[in-house]
């Protein structure tokens, strides 16, 4: 018989006598059995038949330590009492006590008392008496009560090797005596090597826990105290706790999950044995419990306790669990509505403009053999059950192919294994977009959708599903419309901003022409760009494509082209310009750079050069556009100007603007075109959150020193719809002020922006695009001016 065991029954004895003596820690020995009556404290003593302390155990305990013995009298009887009472007397047998408050023999009272709840009942219900008695004496110091809930913890990591090692004692002795043999050998060696804290500063034990030490003037205890705080460590632990062992589906407060559990055909179910005990995942009114299995897990919130369970449970435990986009099960897994697939249901985000789903849904995880589990949610899920024409898993889309996801361009995307084009179409077959609507694409016209970007194309986003007209199969989308006819897709641009392609070399006697796509060449020479036309026509006719990240497509309106970079040619030949590409690849991206005299340059992103026209060039070759040039000269300025070339503008005294002689600049990405604003020349970029990306920058000077300025800005009647256009106006002397101009309310007029004082006769007013207005939303910048007012500056 192992000498713990020995030592054990002899413990079993003192506590006996000790008991008899009325001595024992916690517990004070009387002959009577609980009834009627009333404690020191004028608290009641609870009357119940299976209740197994005496009035003075019952008075001795805390409220807490009262209402958990109370929650299950006969656990307490059987496990609670013999554990602290074994604890009080074990504790001596393996140290004697060194006279300090928080001694030794105090962290071996603990491994004893936690270490014995832990395997006779269960580590969660170890828990529950460990806080209890803490709560029962709330005024110790902190420092005290961290030592305890460390010490409580590292002995309930035992558990299991207690269990084991009291199994293997077979004299037929009773249970809890063996627990305690065990407990008693595992304490000796953790008490053994338990760690004292003195001093001030840190210390890291042996099993890494980090223990604040505390100095000579520590408030708590008159402040003088020698080696206070005991800590175990556990160097080598051992395995992780599994609970299984005993099958504790619960931790105490949790044991609901047992129910639940045992529903579902408890450790022979699909569920499976517990690899963890049951925890509060979001606390608060609104608290959400789990606790996991080797098949699944039970999660229980307000709206019940269901089960998520293999392939679903990875899709939700990917999607963020219960914190997550997907919220809280509503139902245990079901065959879905339609195929053969499998669906879970979930409370999910709200979409404003839905229903919800099955048990009042608003997401899902969908499983099937071939696909396995994948998730929807919001108003893709909305959408997929309810909108005409989607049909949910029995319809055109099928089931889920992936998880709902960022989509290219913005917006979310669910790829879809429903409508494969016919040919081999790899997986995924179909798609649910969501931007400002959901909508889905399906079978060969989302192969060639998603073949040019999806919603980062030209294209943008879908705005209806396919339908036929006439003899075609056609699907609308932001910037155009796809077609399907004759086993072949063709995108249609049919929006896109207007723009003039004109040289502005006029401006140093050189040429003023129109760029032309050359539509009646052949073979390589197809659709090259030139600057040769004194008129705009039809092959003068380009509209300006935005891409996002401040890049746009050009696209010829003659032929519905896109105009490419030929990035690889050769020498001369090197970055010519075509309009020959039907959708935008990487040389087709150029950058739209606004100049301080009110011209344009474009920039080539596939290789970082600018755009010239090659007016030195002769015959067929004169003025040929290409993307060569590292720096801005006269051939690399285009204008958006329909008349006569002019130069710069006078916008007259204390005013500047776009393409004024002096005094205006932007950075960043710019447009300009439709000869609006005060003098035709305005200029705008698209609205970026609160992000600073591009900025208009206007330098004002001849104001007087004496008194305030109005700043104005002058709006017109296009490109101009953000409703926080952001100034920031700064002077010598008159520090910086934030404006904000809805420019949606002005039309052809002037907004005021703020005033301002100078103690130079100068200020500078900068429109960024970071209002906090998005895209498509546009900063129109035209003319700005500073009007005297009648008060005078401080």
């Amino acid at each position: 018989m192992p000498s713990g065991r020995w030592r054990a029954v002899l413990g079993r004895l003192l506590v006996a006598l000790l008991l008899v003596a009325g001595t024992a820690v916690g517990v004070t020995a009387t002959a009577s059995p609980a009834s009627a009556g009333t404690c020191a404290d004028g608290t009641g003593i609870p009357i119940a038949i299976d209740n197994p302390l005496t009035s003075g155990q019952w008075c001795a305990m805390g409220q807490e330590e009262r209402d958990l013995c109370a929650s299950d009298w006969t656990t307490c009887g059987m496990v609670a009492l013999p554990a602290e009472k074994y604890a009080v007397s074990g504790s001596g047998a393996i140290i004697d006590r060194d006279g300090q408050p928080e001694s030794r023999q105090d962290a071996a009272r603990h491994c004893l008392w936690q270490l014995i709840l832990a395997t006779g009942d269960s580590p969660g219900y170890a828990t529950r008496w460990g806080l209890a008695h803490e709560l029962e004496d709330p005024d110790v110091d902190p420092p005290s009560h961290a030592m305890d809930f460390h010490n409580n913890e590292v002995a309930r990591g035992h558990a299991q090797e207690a269990w084991s090692m009291a199994s293997q004692i077979t004299d037929g002795s009773d249970v809890m005596i063996r627990i305690e043999a065990a407990a008693h050998d595992i304490c000796t060696t953790l008490v053994a090597r338990a760690v004292r804290v003195r001093g001030t500063g840190d210390v890291t034990t042996t099993d890494g826990v980090r223990v604040t030490q505390l100095g000579l003037d520590d408030p708590y205890n008159g402040g003088v105290f020698g080696d206070r705080l005991v800590y175990l460590t556990d160097p080598d632990p051992g395995p992780p706790f599994s609970p299984d062992w005993r099958y504790p589906v619960d931790d105490g407060t949790l044991a609901l999950f047992r129910t639940n559990w045992d529903g579902r055909g408890g450790i022979g179910g699909y569920l499976g044995a517990p690899t963890g005990a049951g925890r509060v995942v979001i606390g608060g009114s609104f608290a959400v419990e789990q606790q996991d299995f080797a098949g699944g897990s039970l999660v229980r919130s307000a709206y019940g306790t269901f089960a998520v369970r293999g392939a679903v449970r990875d899709a939700y435990l990917r999607a963020g669990g219960p914190a997550g986009v997907l919220g809280y099960p509503l139902h245990d897994q079901v065959s879905a509505e339609a195929g053969s697939g499998q669906v879970s249901y979930f409370t999910g985000p709200d979409c404003s403009i839905g229903s919800p789903g099955p048990y009042g849904s608003k997401a899902a995880v969908y499983v099937s053999d071939a696909l396995g589990a994948h998730e929807m949610h919001g108003c893709i899920y909305d959408a997929y059950l309810h909108k005409s024409g989607f049909g949910g898993p029995g319809g055109v889309f099928g089931y889920p192919y992936a998880d709902e996801q960022a989509a290219p361009g913005g917006g979310r995307v669910s790829y879809m294994d429903g409508s494969p084009c016919a040919g081999g179409q790899a997986e995924p077959h179909s798609a649910i977009y969501w931007k400002s609507a959901a909508w889905g694409v399906r079978g060969c016209i989302f192969s060639f959708y998603r073949s040019i970007g999806e919603g980062d194309s030209p294209l943008g986003f879908p705005t209806s599903l396919e339908y036929t007209s006439g003899s075609e199969i056609r699907q609308n989308f932001e910037h155009g419309y796809i077609s399907w006819a004759n086993n072949t897709a063709t995108p249609h641009y049919q929006s896109g901003t207007p723009l003039v392609l004109r040289s502005a070399a006029a401006a140093n006697g050189v040429n003023d022409d129109f760029v032309s796509a050359e539509l009646g060449w052949s073979g390589d020479s197809y659709g090259i760009l030139r600057a040769r036309a004194t008129s705009p026509g039809s092959w003068e006719s380009w509209s300006e494509v935005p891409l996002g990240n401040g890049e746009i497509a050009l696209l010829s309106n003659a032929n519905n082209k896109f105009v490419s970079a030929e990035i690889g040619w050769t020498g001369v030949d090197y970055g010519k310009l075509r309009a020959r590409a039907d959708a935008v690849g990487p040389w087709e991206r150029f950058k739209k750079i606004g100049n301080t005299d009110g011209t344009y340059s474009l920039k080539s992103s596939a290789n970082g050069l600018y755009v010239t026209a090659e007016l030195g060039w002769a015959a067929n070759s004169a003025g040929v556009l290409r993307a060569n040039s590292g720096t801005i000269g006269p051939w690399e300025r285009f204008t958006t100007s329909t008349g006569p070339m002019s130069g710069c503008a006078d916008y007259g005294a204390l005013t500047t603007g776009p393409g004024a002689c002096n005094g205006f600049s932007t950075t960043g990405t710019w447009f300009s075109g439709g000869g609006v604003g005060l003098l035709g020349r305005e200029t705008w970029t698209y609205a970026n959150g609160s992000v600073r990306d591009s900025s208009a920058v206007y330098r004002l000077s001849g104001m007087d020193t004496t008194h305030a300025w109005r700043i104005e800005a002058y709006v017109p009647n296009g490109n101009s719809d953000a409703t926080h256009a952001h100034y920031v106006i700064t002077s010598p002397g008159g520090g910086t002020a934030n404006g904000y101009v809805d420019q949606e309310n002005y039309t052809n007029a002037w907004a005021p922006v703020g005033g301002v004082c100078t103690s130079d006769g100068t200020a500078t007013i900068t429109l960024w695009d970071d209002g906090g207005d998005s895209y498509p939303l546009q900063v129109g910048a035209d003319a700005v001016r500073a009007v005297r007012t009648g008060t005078l500056c401080g």
